[in-house]
């Protein structure tokens, strides 16, 4: 296998098991502490450590990818390789979009 073979699945790898998974658990589970005067049922709060993150983002990413390639083919697309990079592709921009506009709405409230 050569170097452009090998960048190619190391890519392919980061971006279909690792990227998507991870966004969503920075959009389910976001880096905020609250304190227990904030939480109403007196729980204690922490946010998740990286070794947490990364697990929860690979089961994510494993539940997701595989939704959004059967939406694919349910729309009458042909599952290919490119049709799949730009559907996951697709799905991590609205993620970035999601967490963006979440981000900039609690930046402007303050």
């Amino acid at each position: 296998m050569n170097l452009l073979a090998t960048l190619q699945v190391m890519a392919g790898f980061v971006l279909i098991i690792f990227v998507p998974g991870l966004l969503l658990t920075f959009i389910f589970f976001p880096k905020i502490k609250l304190t227990n005067q904030d939480r109403q049922d007196k729980t204690p709060a922490t946010p998740l450590d990286w070794f947490e993150r990364i697990l929860l983002s690979l089961a994510f990413s494993l539940a997701t990818v595989p939704l959004v390639l059967f939406l694919l083919n349910r729309l009458g697309m042909k599952i290919t390789q490119l049709n799949a990079v730009i559907a996951v592709g697709a799905f991590i921009l609205l993620e970035l979009a999601f967490l963006a506009i979440k981000y900039y709405s609690k930046k402007s409230t303050k």
